[in-house]
């Protein structure tokens, strides 16, 4: 018989993978909300400019994942669970790249918040 995966050890994957998408000088924040069951994975990174005329950028996702789709994720073999973070790493990336302020802007701050859903996941699955 096989036992049930450990959510804590399939949670911490989608934290590394995360914070492996984006630069290396990110903080990755998981949150749960108990009243809803949502589960949020966040990571948040500043841009230290090169040089003294550049200005820093502040960035953050957030990775919003339904009640039972850590559940379901937890449940998939090692390959459809690589398949899956690779589809939110690149999908997070993609909406980060979409959001980016332009470099005339007063504060260069991007945000985005991203819901996961049974039907991303199903598309994560779906994912070549």
């Amino acid at each position: 018989m096989i036992g049930a995966p450990d959510r804590s050890q399939r949670v911490a994957e989608l934290e590394h993978a995360l914070a492996n998408g984006f630069p290396s000088e990110s903080t990755v924040v998981v949150h749960a909300d108990d009243a809803s069951g949502r589960l949020t994975i966040q990571v948040s990174w500043v841009r230290v400019p090169a040089d003294e005329s550049a200005r820093e950028w502040r960035c953050t996702v957030d990775l919003r994942f339904d009640p039972h789709v850590v559940e379901r994720y937890a449940w998939l073999d090692e390959d459809d669970r690589l398949r899956v973070r690779t589809y939110l790493c690149d999908g997070a990336r993609r909406a980060v790249d979409e959001r980016k302020p332009r470099v005339e802007d007063d504060a260069i701050e991007c945000n985005v918040a991203l819901d996961i859903t049974d039907t991303e996941l199903d598309a994560a699955l779906r994912a070549p």
